[in-house]
């Protein structure tokens, strides 16, 4: 390491670690339980996990922020721009109690706002009575949309669960076409909905979801 510790004229490391963790700080997550290795400079870096019983906190994300996996294999890689820090997940595997999946994308992150994201997430299996703890914060999704999903699904097994995020995230959920994607579609099975307060519920529902931008269908 040579240089000002924040900002290195060379640095180079290389690690093999297990039950790693570090607090979330400035944007960035913290997590618990990783295993892996690492490579860097002070210009790039790669990390390829191979965790069990890990966590990850996202107290800018969710509003429980710790969320439990029990498995966690992939690769994360950053690299400095001149206009800030590059996160490419070439493709990066997950799944605990609740869900299952796989996610690939980038984020980049200027200091300027959440960062601009293109970012593809598939789940084979999502406990929809868990949805409450994997809604971002109403200041991201919609306070409104937000509370409405948590009070009305109340049950449903979902699985081919396709997101596609892709925009500067101060734009979300992109009503303007132009200004990036959000799009989430879902097959259910045996849900149970409760549109309105003082509405009768609906049970065993089969059907497919589709979230564009605002609207639902």
């Amino acid at each position: 390491w040579s240089g000002p510790f924040d900002a290195p004229t060379r640095m180079s490391a290389r690690s093999r670690f297990s039950d790693l963790a570090l607090r979330p700080r400035d944007g960035v997550p913290g997590f618990s339980g990783l295993a892996g290795t690492l490579e860097a400079t002070e210009a790039k870096g790669s990390v390829s996990l191979n965790a069990r019983k890990a966590e990850v906190d996202l107290p800018g994300v969710f509003p429980a922020p710790r969320l439990p996996l029990e498995t966690l294999h992939g690769r994360i890689e950053w690299q400095r721009q001149p206009d800030g820090i590059l996160v490419t997940l070439p493709s990066l595997a997950f799944s605990n109690t609740d869900l299952s999946g796989v996610a690939n994308g980038t984020h980049l992150y200027t200091g300027a706002g959440p960062g601009v994201i293109d970012l593809s997430v598939l789940l084979n299996r999502f406990d929809g009575a868990q949805i409450d703890r994997y809604l971002p914060h109403g200041s991201i999704l919609g306070e409104g949309t937000r509370d409405w999903l948590v009070k009305g699904v109340r049950a449903a097994d979902a699985s081919d669960v396709r997101l596609r995020l892709r925009g500067d995230l101060r734009q979300f959920p992109f009503v303007d076409p132009a200004s990036g994607e959000f799009r989430v579609a879902a097959r259910l099975e045996r849900g149970v909905l409760g549109f309105a307060q003082g509405w009768p519920g609906i049970r065993d529902i089969a059907a497919e979801m589709v979230f564009v931008r605002s609207r639902m269908d």
